[in-house]
């Protein structure tokens, strides 16, 4: 039995991942830092450590074959904590890692990587695609696109929690900013297929077969849950000061150059994915379905 390592097990993406992994017959490890504030199937085994404990890096990563890190800082109001866990972190796993030989260590990066190499965020996970390639652990590199689903606290689930309860929707810029959104069950897929392969050194993006814009993801959300929403444009030119001057009163992960990053676009070339993983990823429209029931049940 091929036992795999999910860092960040608690977050959103390793959370689910590491049940996925347990269902199709792994051995799972999850990489907790509190084992209080989350609940795993009694199968998988709870490793408590963070990235910068080496000690507790190198007995989490002690008879392991694949690790898969999903660790990392997302948002935060501090410049240092993506230097300090994205890319010293990443240093950190990948010398243990080498120590108790590894036979693949799969790196969830970021299409910002690519989009925004730059930004705090997309610029210390491209440091950390770096550091995983001059590893020379046989590697794998993914670069997801918006990623939603059930136990998402952020991004779409803000978005379909607004449109539940207000008439009112506001819209970053012209709202024709394209993003490609992928459901994270396909996510998981895409893992459990590269630790299955004798795939290694390559670099995916990860997304859904649907480049739509904000505007056509608030139509689709507003459609499907029968919800009349007026949409109120922001142009970045008004949007850009206020947040300069809000994010000097009060300590906030909003800033403008965030603000900045909502306005790219993000679409995605999935054609690898497709023919060399062999992956078909749901449609906007049945991924969404799914998310939305999963919402309005709560």
């Amino acid at each position: 039995m091929t036992t795999v390592l999910v860092t960040g097990a608690s977050g959103f993406i390793g959370y689910n991942l590491a049940a996925y992994l347990n269902n199709k017959g792994y051995s799972v490890k999850a990489l907790v830092r509190d084992p209080k504030k989350v609940s795993f199937h009694k199968d998988i085994i709870i490793c408590v450590g963070n990235l910068l404990d080496l000690l507790s890096l190198k007995k989490a990563l002690t008879d392991t074959d694949i690790v898969v890190h999903c660790a990392a800082v997302i948002n935060s109001p501090k410049k240092q904590d993506y230097a300090k866990i994205n890319i010293t972190g990443t240093q950190n796993l990948i010398r243990q890692a080498k120590e108790t030989n590894i036979k693949k260590f799969i790196h969830i990066s970021t299409c910002d990587a690519h989009f925004d190499p730059k930004g705090l965020y997309g610029g210390s996970k491209l440091k950390g695609e770096y550091i995983v390639k001059d590893s020379k652990i046989p590697s794998i590199i993914l670069r997801p696109n918006v990623v939603y689903g059930r136990g998402a606290e952020r991004g779409m689930l803000k978005l379909i929690k607004l449109i539940k309860r207000s008439i009112i929707i506001p819209i970053i810029g012209s709202g024709r900013t394209i993003i490609q959104p992928v459901y994270i069950d396909d996510l998981s897929a895409v893992i459990d297929t590269v630790c299955r392969r004798p795939i290694q050194n390559q670099t995916f993006e990860i997304a859904g077969p649907n480049a739509i814009t904000y505007k056509e993801l608030i139509n689709i959300i507003t459609n499907k849950t029968n919800k009349k929403r007026i949409k109120i444009p922001i142009p970045l030119a008004i949007l850009k000061p206020i947040t300069f001057i809000y994010s000097r009163l009060k300590t906030t992960t909003w800033n403008e150059q965030k603000i900045v990053k909502l306005a790219k676009d993000r679409p995605a070339d999935i054609s690898r994915m497709v023919k060399q993983l062999n992956i078909k990823p749901r449609s906007i429209d049945e991924g969404l379905s799914l998310f939305i029931n999963e919402v309005f049940e709560d």
